[in-house]
């Protein structure tokens, strides 16, 4: 590797909501050609009074996990936050965690789909990112 070439900064993303909530998450991943995501039913053990600081009291909850470049969890992110209403009370919640050392190979080829389909979406979102305040 030369000292020239740049690493693409990996996150995970993790949305936290309702079944249903979920799958129109998985469809807005779906539309920005996401290609790799895990579902999850949620069962946890945390009281009350945090699930409802993080919007997450009432009915049951699923998890949507994936990995992909900085740049699409940004975009991704505002458009879940727009489709989903998260921040209302018991939407659910969304948030980005760093990779410190993700595999060679599944950064390959999400960095080969990363360069062609960033410029497309960026192309039709970008305008929304940047009116977004948490753009």
């Amino acid at each position: 590797m030369t000292a020239d070439h740049k690493n693409p900064a990996f996150r995970m993303l993790f949305l936290i909501a309702t079944p249903r909530s979920v799958e129109k998450g998985i469809d807005l991943f779906k539309k920005g050609d996401i290609p790799v995501q895990y579902v999850f039913c949620a069962q946890g053990t945390a009281t009350s009074e945090v699930m409802a600081t993080l919007g997450l009291c009432g009915e049951e909850k699923n998890i949507l996990i994936s990995m992909m470049p900085k740049t699409f969890a940004d975009l991704m992110l505002v458009k879940l936050q727009k489709k989903l209403h998260l921040g209302m009370p018991g939407s659910g919640i969304a948030f980005t965690i760093a990779m410190s050392g993700g595999s060679k190979r599944v950064a390959k080829m999400i960095e080969a789909l990363d360069t062609e389909r960033l410029q497309t979406h960026l192309g039709r979102y970008g305008a929304e990112m940047i009116e977004n305040e948490y753009g």
